[in-house]
């Protein structure tokens, strides 16, 4: 290899190392942009799921408070066919 083909190869070698340093410093780059996208979209996710938890306590205690209020109609129903029995015989 004469001095010119090594210093073209030298050359070769430090314009693609410089050309890798570009594109790594470019992914980095994109990388933390993803990193940042991925948070925030965490933190919506986390957000939401605590909304849905509150909707679905209220939704329970709704329910509970409906069943509830059934039974008791249900017995008030019963009381009263009971009495109307009673009355009619």
């Amino acid at each position: 290899m004469t001095g010119e083909e090594l210093q073209k190869a030298i050359q070769f070698i430090l314009d693609l190392q410089t050309k890798t340093e570009g594109e790594v410093a470019e992914l980095r780059k994109q990388q933390v942009e993803q990193d940042l996208r991925i948070k925030n979209r965490m933190e919506t996710l986390l957000e939401q799921q605590a909304k849905h938890e509150t909707d679905i306590q209220a939704l329970t205690s709704v329910v509970t408070s409906l069943a509830i209020q059934i039974e008791a109609d249900h017995q008030m129903t019963n009381n009263a066919l009971v009495r109307f029995e009673t009355q009619a015989e």
